[in-house]
Order: C-alpha cells, then sequence, then structure tokens
C-alpha cells in the first residue's frame, strides 16, 4: 500500500480487514466445508463502522467508503454493498461465488444497485480450481450485464502449474492492489 501511495496510485486511505472466519458475511450459519455462526452481517454495517469512523479520522459517509472481500468474504461484500447501498461506494471481490447473492435479491434490489453508483469490480483466476465459484462468477457478470448494471469484470490469466493458487493469496496478493486502485478511483476523489 505504502508503495501504491509513493507513486502516486493512491491516496492515503484507512483500510480495515476483519475477520470473516469462513462466514460470508451474513448472519447465522454460513461457509462452505467449515461453517461459521455469528452476526457478521451486524457487525460490519452497523459496529464496524460505527467504530472506525468514531475511533479515526474519517470522511464517516458511503461515498468516502469501500467493501471488499475473497472468496465467501466477496459473496458477503458484494451482498453487503447491494442490500446497503448507501453505507458503501464501492466493492470489490475476487474469486467469489455469488449464486446465493443472485438468488437473494429482488427485482426492487437490483434497480436500487442500478441506480447507486456503486462502483462494483471483480475477477477471478482463470484456472481457480474451484469451477463452482468460476461459473458463478461468470453468471454473476451476465446477470449484471444483462439487468443495465455497471461492473468490471476481470478473468485474470495465472499461469502457473498449481491451480489452487488461482484461489489463494497468490491470485489474492496480487489482485489486492488492483483493488486499492479501483476503490481509491471512486472513494478517494468523492
Amino acid at each position: 500500500m505504502n508503495s501504491l501511495i509513493s507513486q502516486g496510485k493512491i491516496q492515503e486511505m484507512i483500510v480495515v480487514m476483519p475477520n470473516g472466519d469462513n462466514s460470508a458475511y451474513e448472519n447465522g450459519c454460513t461457509g462452505s466445508l467449515i461453517w461459521s455462526c455469528g452476526k457478521y452481517e451486524d457487525y460490519i454495517v452497523r459496529d464496524l463502522i460505527t467504530e472506525i469512523d468514531g475511533k479515526y479520522y474519517t470522511i464517516p459517509d458511503g461515498a468516502h467508503r469501500a467493501i471488499g472481500g475473497i472468496s465467501l468474504g466477496a459473496r458477503g461484500a458484494m451482498r453487503i454493498a447491494f442490500l446497503y447501498t448507501g453505507k458503501f461506494s464501492a466493492v470489490v471481490g475476487h474469486s467469489g461465488r455469488y449464486d446465493y447473492l443472485v438468488g437473494e435479491m429482488t427485482d426492487q434490489d437490483w434497480e436500487r444497485v442500478k441506480n447507486s453508483g456503486l462502483m462494483i469490480y471483480f475477477d477471478r483466476g482463470d484456472n481457480d480450481y474451484l469451477i463452482t465459484y468460476s461459473q458463478t462468477s461468470d453468471v454473476f457478470d451476465e446477470i449484471l450485464t444483462s439487468k443495465g448494471i455497471n461492473h468490471e469484470y476481470v478473468i485474470v490469466d495465472m499461469p502457473t502449474s498449481n491451480p489452487a493458487e488461482a484461489h489463494d493469496w497468490p491470485f489474492w496478493s496480487q489482485r489486492s492492489v488492483v483493488a486499492l486502485e479501483k476503490d481509491c478511483q471512486k472513494i478517494c476523489y468523492a
């Protein structure tokens, strides 16, 4: 992050990385192989935002706030950004599984997202070994496009002999640079 600031690619910002355990940032029990139970959604939307705005020098409005996640956290970040459009102006997801989100959205929800000005970016590795995640990213892109919702979806060439690297930190650390740049384009100049 410091190198991006020194290169002038982003401005200084506060990055908060809550531990969502193995959840999708939802209330209740979520997960895939290992389930996590809690009120993650309430924690992020109510408690965490209030705590950060109260403790640090922030611009306490949604125009200057972004949310993002990886894997199940990508789904959770998209879900929270889509359901609480005024809380965030940018959302980024890496290697997400979005089918549950798509099933939860109503026509009114899609219309709200379309009119919100939310910056939506998501990506996945071209050889992600979790095929269901890749397929749901492709379908999510098609749905957003069909509903006229502005977004950017990137399938990243991951030259590796180990497909697990396309759904793990070798991919996510590379893409976090892109995420910071995308977020700052929206929230740093609002």
